[in-house]
């Protein structure tokens, strides 16, 4: 998730080797890792490509809205803090910001398990 001039939304949420790692952990987990699409995919077209009815796809937004709040934050933290890029760092993250969402009620039922049962925070 290094810094360039020439990054785009797309590559950073979705085409970056950390992102696409991040998705396809969560993309397995639901037993969809063909829906993954290339580095170079936009998330404009890969969002409304994904083959969901009405309210598998609210599941799916909620999950992956919290997916790409943490690759967001973290990637700031990356170029504003100057941390190192660490998968296991942004996991940590990533469970603990689904922690808070499951005890604000925002992840209750869904028809996708959030996130690979080993990213949540065990501490």
């Amino acid at each position: 998730m290094p810094h360039q001039a020439d990054e785009t939304i797309s590559h950073l949420l979705l085409g970056c080797q950390v992102a696409r790692q991040v998705w396809w952990k969560a993309l397995s987990a639901w037993g969809r890792p063909d829906w993954l699409k290339g580095p170079d995919a936009s998330l404009c077209d890969w969002w409304p490509s994904v083959p969901l009815a009405m309210t598998d796809r609210r599941d799916f937004a909620t999950v992956s809205i919290l997916l790409l709040w943490c690759l967001w934050k973290y990637r700031n933290r990356v170029v504003f803090d100057h941390i190192p890029v660490h998968f296991g760092a942004l996991v940590k993250e990533m469970g603990s910001e689904m922690e808070a969402w499951l005890r604000a009620g925002l992840l209750r039922r869904l028809a996708f398990s959030v996130i690979p049962r080993e990213w949540r925070d065990s501490g």
